[in-house]
């Protein structure tokens, strides 16, 4: 079998541009029996003008659930979520396929950190696994009407210990059950990532319209525009981890006529990303500031506009599951929501 996955051929994806200078790049993953031209208008409808989207389309190979040939991440041997993630060596080439479309982003010059990837039924089991076991720090990972990759990915690497995931579902889904999606949940938090679940009432098995808001929403909250900046010493700004922050060093106060101030750039509140190139995104207060000490007379700093996840997610209309979690050291309450229609 891995022989066979192996000589397996994935077609050129569809690539859509960015409408402005590109500085994200979202990978979405199809799911069985589709192509990835026919979600390119996914990217239209999201709007994010700075996200350049692909979509990758899988190999073309005979499904023992159709038994017929189609396009497939993998092989699917039947419904039950064991029969779902039975074919390891097909999930693990898909894998090492969508490795190799983030390292050619990379290359192409967009950050890890502003790469985000996504996928529907079978297309998002594969985006959670190749997202959990990537050894450099993405952005994020959402996950539509899927289900975990449990014995080919069970933990997240060390880069991407505290990468945010979006889990969708529909809630009557009759393939992929919504508990699958809820266990998914509870498991991703009790491994300490930032996880937001929601749940569409009426929905079965397919993209609900109420996902584009809630994947723009997302995107924006990973990877909003960005900035750079080169600050003499000393920065004239006062820096914070805040507890909800999953490792992330926000900017809380400017010095009057201090250097960071007259740059024009950087704001209160914005998260620091880099520094002096060396990704700091989610690293802590600590390390940031033994960056920032060892900096000879000047700093190169990367920021973005920062967004509290967590805030965001509580704010949201709460009606299913409300849970309180130790994560981290610290207290966090997760919620679990339903969008109304």
């Amino acid at each position: 079998q891995p022989a066979m996955a192996a000589a397996l051929s994935y077609p050129a994806p569809t690539v859509v541009e960015a409408q402005d200078a590109a500085t994200t790049t979202v990978i979405w993953l199809h799911g069985l029996g589709d192509e990835g031209r026919e979600w390119a208008r996914l990217a239209e409808k999201v709007g994010v003008s700075w996200a350049k989207f692909v979509f990758p389309t899988a190999p073309y190979q005979a499904c023992s659930l159709s038994e017929m040939e189609t396009s497939a991440w993998y092989d699917v041997k039947g419904v039950s979520v064991q029969e779902l993630r039975e074919d390891t060596a097909g999930i693990q080439a898909s894998v090492a396929y969508i490795h190799s479309l983030i390292a050619d982003e990379i290359a192409k010059g967009t950050p890890s950190e502003r790469i985000v990837l996504g996928g529907f039924s079978q297309g998002g089991c594969v985006a959670l696994a190749a997202a959990l076991s990537y050894p450099e720090e993405l952005g994020g990972v959402m996950a539509s009407s899927t289900w975990f990759p449990r014995g080919i990915v069970d933990s997240p690497t060390a880069a991407n210990a505290k990468m945010p995931v979006m889990l969708c579902h529909g809630e009557v889904d009759p393939i992929a059950k919504v508990e699958w999606s809820r266990k998914s949940f509870e498991y991703l938090a009790k491994l300490g990532l930032p996880v937001q679940g929601n749940i569409y009432p009426g929905v079965g098995h397919e993209f609900a319209v109420q996902q584009l808001t809630d994947i723009r929403d997302f995107v924006q909250q990973v990877a909003p525009p960005s900035y750079q900046v080169t600050l003499a010493k000393p920065l004239g700004a006062v820096m914070i981890e805040p507890d909800e922050s999953f490792g992330a060093v926000q900017v809380k106060e400017l010095k009057e006529g201090g250097n960071a101030e007259m740059s024009g750039k950087m704001m209160v509140g914005d998260e620091v990303v880099r520094v002096n190139g060396k990704l700091v995104k989610t690293a802590g207060f600590e390390a940031v500031m033994a960056e920032l000490v060892a900096a000879d007379h000047a700093v190169r700093m990367d920021g973005m506009p920062g967004v509290n996840l967590w805030s965001t997610i509580l704010g949201r209309e709460v009606d299913l599951v409300l849970a309180t979690l130790a994560i981290c050291s610290f207290e966090a309450t997760v919620a679990y929501s339903t969008v109304p229609r």
